[in-house]
């Protein structure tokens, strides 16, 4: 009866070994655009198959325009003063309790 207790065990174990080959021959590609139509839009990571992929280059172009650093933002104007009523004294009194 040992043996059947380690059986069960056997798909477990045997389980990363069957799904490592599930993403055999695919490669991951930039994606912009809507895959569905209108449903759905944005840039994300589409996979294709490793032999219908266009071919990797590397990108040497260098960075010709520099930006210069932007402004900074100017300091926020200072709130209008509140008036006080008569209430609030009282209400800031309970508040303290």
């Amino acid at each position: 009866m040992k043996y059947m207790k380690h059986k069960k065990f056997l798909p477990l174990l045997l389980a990363p070994l069957i799904l490592a080959g599930c993403g055999d021959g695919w490669t991951t590609q930039p994606y912009h655009g809507t895959p569905y139509g209108d449903r759905t839009a944005g840039s994300g990571v589409e996979y294709v198959r490793a032999h219908m992929a266009p071919p990797a280059t590397l990108n040497t172009e260098t960075q010709t325009k520099v930006e210069p650093p932007a402004a900074p933002a100017p300091a926020p104007a200072a709130p209008p003063p509140v008036e006080t009523k008569k209430g609030d004294a009282v209400f800031h009194k309970a508040t303290l309790k």
